[in-house]
């Protein structure tokens, strides 16, 4: 069965997703830390899934692979380009992480 492509985005959305796609490590952290051990993993498309409301003032970025979604890349941005890499509540800077997680698992 075929679906249509679900997303949509203004200019400004996607201009964060084509930021968050300037993180050319993003696809090694994946392959370090979460490929269970495949020779091959799918590459990370990252759709926004959740816009700024009262409630928060970030956008929700998800990544999915094989169209599915991948809850190890939930990723909050702010409209000015600043990312984050989210997991159990806690926020950190997406390149400080990144950084961080080559520098142990290298």
């Amino acid at each position: 069965m075929y679906y249509p492509y679900p997303f949509r985005y203004t200019a400004a959305e996607q201009l964060i997703l084509n930021g968050l796609n300037q993180f050319t490590a993003i696809q090694k952290v994946d392959k370090l830390l979460f490929s269970n051990g495949q020779a091959k993993s799918d590459t990370i498309q990252f759709e926004i899934v959740g816009r700024p409301s009262k409630f928060t003032p970030y956008y929700t970025v998800q990544g999915y692979k094989g169209q599915h979604a991948d809850d190890n890349w939930v990723i909050e941005a702010t409209a000015n380009g600043q990312y984050f890499y989210t997991r159990y509540s806690e926020r950190v800077a997406l390149g400080k992480w990144i950084d961080e997680q080559l520098a142990k698992n290298q």
